[in-house]
């Protein structure tokens, strides 16, 4: 059979009337026919199926186009298109299930009651809903997750579909080009004696509206019912309308399944209920031309940054001025672990066997552990300790061979820091530099390791750690090891910022502060099993949290006094170290101690408890340290009442637990947070402890990557060693990952600002006036707005019109291509569609179901039109090029083994893109 062939008097697709009671019960689409049986399938309506001989059928009238599972979209589109151009509207019929039509009225229902629904200002209510109409009405926001009724999110979808399928068309019908529409607007009419109170109307609703109003060409509204809508079209007494518009009123009676679209400016629509009836509608806007900054060079705009948060500190600043790393998962780099962390990654693995061999020492079942074995077989593990560049350091071989691995791994991390400042070895050892040198740690596993006795001498004592690194690099500053066990590196640092303030006596240039930890003996993870502190993870907040993972790695930062505003990355804001003092027991923590040892940093950093953003809990995972913690935090934090809330954070959840080493590596954390003005994510959240206090604690426990929303801020660090020595660091410093351009400065301000100043004269918009551009913006046209540093943020918008562009070139001439994975990335050049600036393509889809591809104009590599996101699945995003430099690409989504036509739409400045299942062959 071929397609499109008569069968007794009708074509697969079209609509058509069978017998039945009710409207929607006989109104239906045909969708296949049964040779054997005589019968056609017809869709209805409702959204049922019936089989129907041919004598029962009757082609359908009432309606323009009916829209069901045969409806073929390029039919659709060009009939719609041909319905507004000839008489200004067209009525369409949608097949749904009854059912569902009355579950979105019911679910419409309930958001009344909540309280959701509102009617409109008397300014605008008519201007929205139609001439005598009267509503209660909810605008729809996708990503309202409150709001889960499919019929509703399926019409509001099938608007967007309809808006772009009509695009190509409404330059020939209408004579103008439309790219955009306005938000749903899910309205219930009232009832003839239903009084509900309207809004006021202010600056933002008025400003909204004559902005849309001047713009829209189409409207469409769907009809759910339960009644049926009265809607009266009434031609506009417009000379330049055409004269076949020129007639008599057009009466609809608008029941359920009914979708009307009309000419806005052709038109003015009245609608009325005598019950309640859901209405889902939206406007389709004429394209209008962005305004961008010009002379963004020759502006200073610095006073525009809008500075938010809490404010620097005065005097003399200890700078952090650079950072280094070592650590688990190969993160070798700062950078590494910052991506790491915001990945919020989970660094476990299974103790590797160059360690140790697990069978030896590992027991699955903690109750049978004897007391060499441990209960863990999991650490944060870096790669490659053994290996040492000792030629770099102009080390000796043999030399090299004796050294204990922890002064290996200060050596290359520390380096880091040097070489970020200029000073290679060969530099340091014609040149010293008076500098100071720290190390945190709290146990050398290599002492315990068997080795030959001429690996055994005072070479490898913990002091040499640090003095080895500035013997090697020639640094006479003060250089000492510290160990508090777990707070150790925090309080190295700590102490070196006394010496750094010293700027008279002993003038320190730089400190390089260092924290290390290596797990090398199975020893340590047995004596911690004995004593149940260890856990295969640290489940830090969570319900489950038993204990810490054990973890390696070295890492470090520079500290540098002075005002360095373009060389440092962090100000060390405070700090201060502490003692537990008589507690219950020497490893027990002792809140009241760390409540203390806060305050005091806070003191000196001159801080507020309101203008802390993120803490960065010592949060090692135990179900009785956490919520001591905690609870100190939320002790500081309850003294003074918030405006935002305070992020809580620890990274040990995805590092383990470092002991000495650890504190530092919250540091650079840290560091990265206020660069970034974002807090990292905690890994293993899932069930917050029920142990942890929150009693009036306006705080969250962050387990996704999240910002604090401000240009600068503070982020607290605290590390608290198991014999009782609490220390606390306060960092300061201004989000430079996120800074604004000029631009983003301008578009920030003017956010801000309220919307220009609508005059409101009588019921007619067209006779408003507002301070706005004018509603048709030529490329080239120049405006200017007034800004001064001395008026509100909330200032109105006031636009002055400088000079005037004129239209731009339709492109005709010019030829696009494609080129995508269903290609292997070749060139194929796409056809022009029936109106100009269309081009059209039909490809079949690979068996991965995906088609990925970008536009190339004139099929030129360095003409690339691509999407604001790569392998971006929506067809409404942001369109840019052509840019040599693109490399996003759109990815669509279908049927193996289907035809897929993809539509790319281009003409004097507009653009949009559409992809579809290719209509299939009516047999």
């Amino acid at each position: 059979m071929e397609p499109g062939a008569l069968l007794h008097g009708f074509r697969l697709g079209s609509a058509v009337e069978v017998d039945g009671v009710e409207l929607n019960d006989r109104l239906g689409q045909l969708v296949s026919y049964s040779e054997k049986e005589e019968t056609f399938t017809v869709a209805l309506l409702n959204g049922s199926t019936r089989q129907v001989k041919p004598a029962q059928l009757a082609a359908a009238s009432g309606f323009d186009l009916l829209v069901g599972p045969r409806h073929c979209q390029d039919f659709l589109a060009e009939e719609a298109a041909t319905c507004l151009m000839e008489k200004g509207y067209c009525v369409l019929k949608l097949c749904q299930s009854q059912q569902e039509i009355e579950h979105a009225f019911a679910s419409a229902k309930r958001l009344v009651e909540s309280g959701r629904f509102d009617r409109l200002p008397e300014e605008v209510e008519e201007g929205y809903l139609g001439q005598g109409a009267r509503a209660r009405v909810l605008w729809l926001d996708p990503s309202d997750r409150t709001l889960q009724d499919k019929v509703l999110k399926d019409s509001d979808e099938f608007i967007s579909t309809m808006a772009t399928m009509l695009q190509p068309y409404c330059e020939d019908a209408l004579g103008k080009k439309v790219d955009a529409r306005t938000p749903a607007l899910l309205s219930l009419s009232l009832a003839p004696a239903e009084d509900v109170a309207p809004m006021a109307a202010d600056d933002y609703t008025l400003a909204s509206f004559y902005n849309n109003w001047r713009r829209s060409q189409l409207k469409m509204m769907h009809f759910f019912g339960p009644e049926a809508a009265s809607v009266t079209l009434t031609p506009k007494q417009d000379e330049d309308a055409p004269e076949e518009m020129k007639k008599d009123p057009v009466q609809i009676s608008a029941g359920s399944h009914t979708v009307l679209l009309y000419r806005t400016t052709m038109f003015d629509m009245a609608c009325r209920t005598s019950q309640e009836t859901m209405i889902l509608s939206a406007s389709l806007l004429e394209h209008m031309d962005s305004l961008y900054l010009t002379g963004r060079e020759e502006m200073d705009l610095d006073w525009l940054r809008c500075i938010e948060g809490p404010p620097g500190p005065g005097g003399l600043h200890i700078n952090v001025v650079n950072l280094s790393s070592r650590l688990m998962a190969r993160w070798d780099e700062p950078e590494a672990y910052r991506a790491g962390l915001g990945a919020c990654t989970d660094t476990g693995v299974e103790i590797p066997f160059t360690r140790w061999d697990l069978a030896e020492y590992y027991c699955a079942i903690p109750e049978e552990a004897k007391p060499h074995q441990s209960v863990v077989m999991h650490q944060s593990y870096v790669e490659g300790i053994e290996l040492f560049d000792f030629k770099y350091f102009q080390i000796p071989l043999n030399e090299a061979r004796t050294m204990d691995p922890m002064q290996r791994h200060v050596l290359e991390v520390g380096a880091q820091n040097l070489f970020k400042m200029g000073i290679t070895k060969d530099i340091s050892s014609r040149k010293p530099h008076h500098a100071g040198v720290s190390v945190g740690l709290d146990k050398d596993d290599y002492d315990h390791i068997p080795k030959p006795p001429d690996m055994i001498g005072s070479a490898n004592v913990q002091a040499i750690i640090a003095n080895r690194f500035s013997f090697i690099f020639n640094l006479k500053g003060p250089n000492y090891v510290a160990d508090t066990a777990c707070s150790a590196s925090l309080t190295a640092t700590h102490l070196a910022k006394f010496m750094l303030r010293d700027q008279t006596i002993d003038k320190i240039e730089f400190h390089v502060a260092l924290g290390i930890h290596q797990c090398l003996s199975p020893l340590a993870f047995a004596g911690s099993s004995q004593s149940h502190m260890i856990s295969m993870r640290c489940r830090t907040f969570n319900a489950t949290a038993g204990g810490y993972m054990r973890g390696d790695g070295c890492s470090g930062l520079t500290l540098k006094p002075g005002d360095l505003p373009e060389e440092r990355e962090a100000i060390w804001r405070g700090s201060m170290v502490g003692q537990n003092g008589k507690s219950a027991t020497l490893t027990a923590p002792n809140g009241i101690a760390q409540e203390e040892v806060i305050w005091k940093a806070m003191r000196e950093a001159q801080i507020s408890p309101s203008q802390s953003c993120v803490w960065s809990c010592h949060g090692t995972g135990t179900s009785l340290g956490d919520p001591i913690e905690v609870g100190a935090v939320r002790k500081v934090q309850n003294k003074e009442q918030r405006d935002t809330t305070l992020m809580v954070v620890t990274n040990k959840s995805q590092t383990g637990h470092l002991e000495g080493g650890a504190a530092m590596t919250s540091l650079i954390a840290a560091v990265f947070q206020v660069k970034s003005s974002m807090a990292i994510p905690c890994c293993h959240l899932r069930q917050l402890n029920p142990h942890l206090d929150q009693t009036g604690f306006r705080a969250v426990f962050n387990s996704e990557l999240g910002t604090y929303h401000y240009s600068q801020g503070n982020v607290h660090v605290s590390s608290f060693g198991f014999g009782g020595t609490n220390a606390h660091a306060i960092f300061w410093g201004e989000d430079v990952y996120h800074a604004p351009t000029n631009t983003e400065l301008f578009q920030k301000r003017l956010r801000q600002m309220s919307p220009p100043e609508v005059r409101v004269n009588g019921s007619d918009p067209a006779l408003w006036d507002w301070d706005g551009p004018d509603q048709l913006i030529l490329p080239g046209d120049k405006y200017s707005i007034e800004m001064n540093p001395d008026d509100p943020a909330n200032a109105p918008q006031r636009w002055f019109k400088e000079d005037t562009g004129g239209e731009m070139d339709d492109g005709e001439e010019d030829v696009y291509c494609i080129s995508g994975s269903f290609n292997d990335w070749d060139i194929e050049e796409m056809e022009d569609g029936p109106v100009c600036g269309l081009r059209t393509i039909t490809l079949r889809v690979p068996a991965s179901g995906q088609v990925e591809f970008r536009i190339l104009k004139n099929g030129n590599d360095n003409e690339v039109i691509y999407p604001a996101d790569d392998k971006c699945s929506r067809k409404l995003t942001m369109i840019y090029g052509p840019s040599a430099e693109a490399k996003n690409t759109w990815l669509a989504e279908g049927i193996p083994g289907s035809q897929m036509k993809i539509d790319f739409f281009t003409c004097r400045g507009i653009r949009s893109i559409n992809w579809m299942q290719a209509a299939p062959s009516l047999m």
